[in-house]
């Protein structure tokens, strides 16, 4: 779903073995282009998933394949600024339609009820209400 990516893997330098790996938690799903240019076996990754024994793996990978298929950008390898991503995703919502500005009603009081004045029956009875 490319909300996490796999940065790198960490070896033991003397025997090799894998110690960890180091992952990337986005924001927000990067695009496929992105999550290939982060991670090089992503499409690996996707083409095992297809082939998985469990039936949900299997239809996330194929969203996520179906995904990569429509994106108009794998086929050219340019990402997108994070700035084209967001104005895409505002256009996706009609936001980039809604009013510049918003419309205010009257200056009504903001509880409904005007404060009343200050009078002798209605001061403070202590000091600690001050």
């Amino acid at each position: 779903t490319r909300w996490l990516s796999l940065g790198q893997r960490v070896r033991d330098s003397a025997n090799g073995r894998v110690q960890g790996n180091i992952y990337i938690l986005h924001d927000e799903p990067v695009g496929c282009a992105e999550a290939m240019e982060i991670d090089r076996n992503y499409m690996q990754l996707i083409g095992h998933a297809l082939e998985h024994a469990n039936k949900a793996v299997r239809v996330v990978a194929d969203h996520a394949f179906k995904e990569f298929a429509a994106d108009p950008n794998q086929a050219t390898g340019v990402m997108p600024s994070r700035l084209e991503v967001i104005e895409a995703r505002w256009r996706q919502q009609g936001w980039h339609d809604a009013p510049q500005a918003v419309e205010h009603g009257q200056a009504d009081p903001e509880f409904g009820f005007r404060t009343k004045g200050s009078d002798e029956s209605n001061s403070l009875s202590s000091e600690s209400e001050l």
